[in-house]
């Protein structure tokens, strides 16, 4: 993953939970739901850009989320 996909990948993440009015907490607990280990923690850290989230994770944050993302 390039630098400015990462960059667009913690984006989408922000903005599409605080879209939906969703806290990082609540976040982590649908994918504690789905399965997850996850934390409040995690989820600033993928928003900060210092952990990129799994494959498999990254799919399940976008369907917590509300569907699929494109990003260039």
């Amino acid at each position: 993953m390039s630098t400015f996909d990462a960059m667009a990948l913690r984006q989408e993440i922000r903005r599409a939970r605080r879209a939906l009015d969703m806290t990082q907490q609540e976040l982590a607990d649908k994918l504690v739901e789905a399965g997850f280990k996850s934390s409040q923690a995690q989820i600033a850290s993928y928003e900060n850009g210092s952990v990129k989230p799994s494959l498999d994770k990254l799919d399940a944050i976008a369907s917590a989320l509300g569907g699929e993302w494109k990003l260039n």
